[in-house]
């Protein structure tokens, strides 16, 4: 948190884990959003895809990147997230 709190102006998008040590990826993107309501977000989880995608709305992630994944699928959630088209 304290990385994104002094990179917050420069940072595209935010990449993470649903499971985390301190918080959840739903509660830290909250935090996030509290200082960038703007930013976009990628969650990744090794847990049912259903079960994640269900809850994309109501945490407003832009994007879910189901755990293993492989290259292919992670450039394009990336390409997605900055603008770039493949």
């Amino acid at each position: 948190m304290n990385v994104f709190r002094e990179h917050a102006d420069e940072i595209t998008f935010v990449l993470m884990d649903l499971t985390m040590p301190n918080m959840d990826g739903y509660q830290a993107l909250a935090e996030i959003r509290r200082m960038r309501p703007d930013i976009k977000a990628v969650m990744m989880s090794g847990y049912a895809s259903d079960d994640v995608a269900s809850r994309q709305q109501e945490h407003a992630f832009n994007a879910f990147i189901q755990k293993p994944c492989d290259l292919d699928t992670f450039k394009k959630v990336v390409y997605q997230m900055v603008g770039v088209t493949m």
